[in-house]
């Protein structure tokens, strides 16, 4: 017999006991997983992604799972995702959906958005119950955030893995807002105010006005009001607690003394954020316009008239809302 059909003949049954182990190890004996996810990171390799599995108990075997990979060439198909094992499979079964792939969600949470709203947004896109997703962020935050997480969830564009726990994605948004504000640091200690201060001014602006200019306008105005001790009286922030629009408001809802959002009634900010801001507001809330301005008003079209007395004010209601 040639050398080299002994050697091949060896070969293969090296590769046959090899398979027959591997199936033992991952077909009749498959562990029993932690059921919890697992998020493999692009750009993982095959051995990473082999000791990522061994730590969560969903193969029995490195060496097996590598060889197998290798075998069928798929240990440069095993794609990045967030993957959940709820019983023992095999590592033939492991291996076909890692190759499958998990797939990516885009979301783009617009500035102003609520936390009820960026809820809604993620059921429509799939990826939560809205009601589990609120009920967590009023839950399981407190310690972190004993007056609630709205304005601490930052708006803007994200992926995310189908799986993703509401916990995982609030605990992203957080942490982009703790990236985003690190910028604005110097400006929230030059300007006297904290941070929770800023935050909610920042939510009645991002409701109150569209443009860089009204906005850091009616900071002036607001800001002013509120070191005057003078009531704020801002339709937004009834808008939070009713859900009608601001022209939708009633004699009784201005003079409802029992809603602490009602700026009619009670003075100073409310207590706390109405909105999810994005950093444009934020950084009108730190850089409030100076005017002789004291009133304002926005029409239909959402075009705001400054008035600097409550008698020019009463003149564009007039003029403007009917």
């Amino acid at each position: 017999m040639p050398m080299k059909t002994f050697l091949n003949r060896i070969l293969i049954i090296i590769i046959l006991a090899f398979l027959i182990a591997g199936y033992s190890l991952g077909v009749i004996l498959p562990p029993r997983p932690r059921n919890m996810p697992i998020t493999i990171e692009r750009g993982m390799s095959a051995e990473q992604i082999a000791d990522l599995l061994k730590g969560h108990g969903i193969i029995r075997s490195n060496l097996v799972f590598i060889g197998v990979a290798y075998l069928g060439k798929l240990e440069n198909k095993l794609s990045a995702g967030k993957f959940i094992f709820n019983e023992p499979v095999s590592t033939f079964e492991v291996l076909a959906k890692l190759t499958h792939g998990q797939k990516e969600v885009t979301v783009v949470i617009p500035e102003g958005f609520t936390v009820k709203d960026i809820a809604r947004l993620l059921e429509k896109e799939n990826l939560v119950n809205a009601q589990s997703f609120i009920n967590v962020a009023n839950e399981s935050f407190l310690n972190s955030y004993p007056r609630g997480l709205e304005g601490f969830l930052f708006p803007d564009t994200y992926r995310f893995f189908e799986i993703t726990s509401p916990e995982e994605i609030i605990e992203i948004l957080i942490a982009n807002f703790d990236l985003k504000i690190k910028t604005l640091e110097d400006g929230i200690n030059k300007s006297g105010r904290d941070l929770y201060s800023v935050i909610t001014m920042a939510s009645i602006l991002e409701k109150e006005a569209s443009s860089t200019e009204d906005r850091r306008i009616i900071s002036g105005i607001l800001w002013r009001r509120l070191d005057e001790g003078t009531l704020l009286q801002v339709d937004a922030t009834l808008v939070y607690t009713i859900g009608r629009s601001s022209s939708e408001l009633t004699a009784e809802d201005l003079s409802d003394e029992k809603n602490p959002y009602n700026t009619y009634q009670h003075k100073g900010l409310p207590p706390g954020p109405i909105s999810n801001p994005g950093l444009e507001s934020i950084r009108a809330a730190l850089a409030p316009e100076k005017t002789s301005y004291y009133y304002y008003l926005s029409d239909k079209e959402g075009t705001i008239y400054y008035s600097r007395t409550f008698e020019e004010h009463k003149k564009n209601k007039a003029k403007y809302l009917h």
